[in-house]
Formats: structure tokens, C-alpha cells, sequence
């Protein structure tokens, strides 16, 4: 059988032989889990995170302290909403708008060791998506929180981590109590999948790489990456970056390679340009897709690997004429898609997203509006993979409410760094052809809505 562990950041291979008779499959096991740990060895670099935690609902002040004895708690796996395992009641404070759905505090916990082979190296973990007011800790020290459910954040764990072979205990609280604060079904917890990155000091920036097509046709197309990358070591570091372009089929179309000195303790900025022959160009009937593959090395070896799936495509508006992708004049046929599963609630599962985009095709859906809020990656992806059109939208309110305890109460003091993800995370998606800053806001009618606009879109 296979089981999982929290001792270590990837499934290890558990094989029960109930007899000698069984030694064939035993021998095949051990085949499979040596492909597994040498592949693993060579590509620690983003690794799920989503397993072995324990959760209870209810406050408890004291459940951030890497002493706390969460051994009654219930074992789960995240993405997890606990709003759709309780009842919906005409009395919750949710109300209509929000289905009458539970609202309050909850507590997750996860317990890892770090393995003696990753002494020195950089850990940060990186949250898809916690409704909401979350708030983080690692071995008892606060990292950080996160007012806005919607939003990707990563928080660095290096300096609170306790030595190899030391229990750790990440920690974290969400709270929806304070309701109304929002006008759908929003659930709650960690909801999104919940990664960790491990990686050398010198290190590929987090949501640093742009890649953009610059031109393209059916003979050749440009492309362009801006690549951005951290030294957190305490002297300066000499470094090759070798970036390929490969097609669907693995091959290798573009390449370039450049040499550069890092200062200690500070970012470099990379840009590179490649040039395609005779491209195959993403579009609605033919989504396809190319893999942008960055190697970050030192006189030592490799430091890192960075993939990222890219379309080759491009549009424009014309306000008399509409859109066009490709040069191709396209009319969007859409929906306003939520966040939601509908009875599966708010968790994260991939094949929901997959299962409801193959549907709207088989309608003639080309277009999708991310209402009201930043969706999940894993739907952009398929998105990108399927062939839709998307508007990525980031807010339903801005400094005007419209629920009690909504994000208004948060614009001022995060609209930046939560535009800044958005934009930050999503930019690569062939499929995203539109950003919408806001939905139905208030600010329309009002003076200042155009200072409250000019204020993002500088963001």
C-alpha cells in the first residue's frame, strides 16, 4: 500500500508483503521508489504541502505554540472549507447573500521535519488562497497575515526553522466570524492548495519570471522573459541562467544562456529574447501550449529549475471594431464563473474547474469573468489548456462597502500588495487577455471614484 507521511515533503512508498509468494511485486515496489527518491534528490524545488494536518473549529488562543497538544484534533487534508460541513441556517448572520452559511474561527496545524540533506537551504511557503483574515506561525513566531481570502501569499520560514531532525509546527488561524463579508457563498479555511518551495539562496524570485510574446505569425514569433532573481547569501555570487523554449513535444525550439555577477543580498533582473520559426500559435481551437524551462547555476551545479507553460498569441481592442486574438476579429461569449464547487463548496479541487470549463465549451462558452475576485491558478491553467478567454478580476468593493465587514475595511492598508500578487501570479496565462480592477464599486457615482482607480491601475 502507499501512505503518506508528514516526516518528509514527499509520499514515501510503504510496501506490505503478506507472503514470499508476493516477492515480485515487492521487487517492483522497490524499483518505483528508487525512480521516486532519485527524481525527488535532483527537483526539490515546489513540493505540495497539502497533507497531514489536523484542524478544530473554534477558537483556541494558544494554538499557535509549538507545545500545544492538538493530538484530539481531527486529521485532514487541505483544500478544506469547514462553512459546508456545518448547517445552513436562516439565523447565521451570513444571510441571503452570503446562502446563510456558518461564519467563525478555525485552527490548522501541520507538524514536519526537515531532512538533514536540506541544512542551508531557503524555505517559503506559499498559501493559494486562506478565507479569510489569516494568520500564520511557525514554532510558535507570527509570519505574517492575510486579510483578503482571494489573494496568494508566500511567507519565508528559513529563519524559525528548528534543526534536521527537529519537529516543526506551521500554525494557522482563519477567521470568518464577522459576517456579513461578502454577497455569495464564500466558505472558509484553507481552501487552495498550500505549497512549499525549497531552494538555494541564490534563487529564482517568487512570480518573477514575465514572459511575453512580442510579435508573432505563422513564420516566427518573438518572445521575451524578464527573469527575476535573489541572492540571500552573504557574498556576491557568479551565476549562468540557461532558459529554453521547448514545443509540445519536449523539444527544444529556442535557447540562450547568459553570465551574470549577483551582489550579495540583492535582486538581478535578467531579460532574454528568443526567436520561433514557424510557431504553433495558441488560440480558442488550438490551445497550445509551450514550456518555458530556466536553469539558475553556479560554478557548483545547478541552484534551481523554473517551468512555466506559455501560449504564443496575440490581441487588441479596437473600440469600433472589438476584439481580436491573432488578428482574427472574435466575439466573447461568456459567463460570470464564482469560486464555488455548489455543493462540493469552496475547496480547491482541480477536476471541478476541468469539469465545468468542458462544459461551457460543449455550450459554445469562449469566455470566462473571474467574478469577483482572483480564482484559483489551477483554473487559469486549464483555461490556458482548454482555450477560453479570460477577465481576471481582483475586487467587488474598494473603499465603499457593500457588506458590513467586507473588504473595504482592508482596502487602504492592502489594496497594493493584493493587486501586486494578482498581477504578479496570473500574468502568464495566455488565456487572461483582460484585468478588471473592480466590480459594480460603489465609487462610480461618486467624486472620488476616478482617484480610487488612478490609485490601482499605478499599482
Amino acid at each position: 500500500s502507499i501512505k503518506r507521511t508528514s516526516l518528509c515533503f514527499f509520499p514515501l512508498l510503504k510496501i506490505k508483503i503478506a507472503a514470499m509468494k508476493n516477492l515480485i511485486v515487492f521487487f517492483l515496489a522497490v524499483i518505483i521508489m528508487s525512480c521516486v527518491s532519485e527524481n525527488a534528490d535532483k527537483q526539490f524545488e515546489k513540493l505540495k504541502f497539502d497533507y497531514d494536518w489536523k484542524f478544530s473549529l473554534g477558537d483556541q488562543p494558544d494554538a499557535f505554540k509549538i507545545d500545544f497538544n492538538d493530538s484530539s484534533w481531527r486529521a485532514i487534508d487541505v483544500p478544506h472549507d469547514f462553512s459546508i460541513e456545518q448547517q445552513f441556517d436562516s439565523l447565521n448572520p451570513s444571510g441571503t447573500s452570503g446562502a446563510y452559511a456558518f461564519g467563525g474561527v478555525g485552527w490548522y496545524r501541520k507538524h514536519f521535519v526537515i531532512p538533514e540533506k536540506y541544512k542551508g537551504k531557503r524555505f517559503e511557503i506559499q498559501f493559494n488562497g486562506v478565507y479569510r483574515n489569516a494568520e500564520v506561525w511557525l514554532n510558535g513566531q507570527q509570519l505574517g497575515v492575510r486579510p483578503y481570502g482571494y489573494s496568494t501569499f508566500r511567507l519565508n520560514l528559513t529563519a524559525f526553522l528548528n534543526e534536521s531532525g527537529k519537529d516543526n509546527v506551521i500554525a494557522v488561524r482563519v477567521n470568518t466570524k464577522d459576517q456579513p463579508n461578502s454577497r455569495w457563498y464564500t466558505g472558509s479555511g484553507i481552501y487552495r492548495h498550500v505549497w512549499l518551495k525549497v531552494s538555494d539562496l541564490t534563487h529564482f524570485v517568487s512570480d518573477g519570471v514575465f514572459v511575453k510574446t512580442v510579435s508573432a505569425n505563422k513564420d516566427n514569433a518573438e518572445i521575451s522573459a524578464s527573469i527575476e532573481i535573489k541572492n540571500d547569501k552573504i557574498k556576491p555570487e557568479k551565476c549562468i541562467l540557461t532558459t529554453q523554449i521547448l514545443n509540445s513535444k519536449g523539444e527544444v525550439v529556442a535557447e540562450q544562456a547568459s553570465s551574470f555577477n549577483i551582489v550579495a543580498e540583492e535582486f538581478f533582473l535578467l531579460n532574454q529574447k528568443f526567436n520561433i520559426e514557424n510557431p504553433v500559435i495558441w488560440s480558442l481551437e488550438n490551445p497550445n501550449l509551450y514550456k518555458l524551462k530556466s536553469v539558475l547555476e553556479n560554478k557548483n551545479g545547478i541552484l534551481e529549475t523554473y517551468e512555466q507553460n506559455i501560449g504564443i498569441r496575440t490581441f487588441s481592442f479596437d473600440a469600433e471594431k472589438g476584439f481580436f486574438l491573432n488578428g482574427k476579429h472574435i466575439k466573447l461569449k461568456g459567463v460570470n464563473n464564482h469560486h464555488d464547487g455548489g455543493p462540493l463548496g469552496s475547496a480547491c479541487y482541480d477536476y471541478t474547474f476541468e469539469r465545468q470549463l468542458k462544459i461551457l465549451k460543449s455550450m459554445g462558452c469562449n469566455a470566462i469573468r473571474m467574478s469577483h475576485n482572483p480564482p484559483a491558478p489551477e483554473l487559469l491553467d486549464c483555461a490556458d489548456s482548454l482555450g477560453f478567454l479570460v477577465i481576471d478580476e481582483i475586487f467587488d468593493e474598494w473603499t465603499y462597502g457593500k457588506t458590513k465587514f467586507g473588504y473595504s475595511l482592508n482596502f487602504n492598508d492592502w489594496y497594493t500588495k493584493d493587486v501586486t500578487s494578482w498581477i504578479r501570479r496570473d500574468r502568464n496565462h495566455p488565456s487572461v487577455i483582460a484585468w478588471s480592477l473592480g466590480n459594480e464599486v460603489p465609487e462610480q457615482r461618486a467624486d472620488d471614484g476616478k482617484s480610487v482607480l488612478e490609485k490601482i491601475r499605478k499599482v
